[in-house]
């Protein structure tokens, strides 16, 4: 199999699960700054924002967790007895 096709089907999920937080928020932010809605300077931009933040979560979140999720949930685990503990 192809490294594009690997790359892109890895990609898939984050872009997925980002797409829609990244228009709200750089459609909010446009019309903020511009006080209307251009699709055509939008949709570009949602496009790469999106596939920047997935190709960001896919390398520092979810190749971490799925190469040993035990190590990740662990970490969590340790902070969290950490807390309990009491203070003698």
């Amino acid at each position: 199999m192809s490294w594009l096709a690997l790359q892109s089907g890895a990609l898939s999920f984050p872009l997925y699960a980002l797409h829609h937080p990244m228009f709200c928020w750089v459609n909010g932010f446009y019309r903020m700054l511009f006080g209307s809605r251009d699709a055509q300077i939008e949709g570009p931009l949602v496009a790469v924002i999106a596939i920047v933040a997935s190709l960001l979560a896919l390398r520092f979140y979810d190749k971490l967790l799925r190469s040993d999720p035990r190590k990740f949930l662990a970490q969590g685990s340790e902070r969290v007895v950490a807390r309990a503990e009491p203070a003698l």
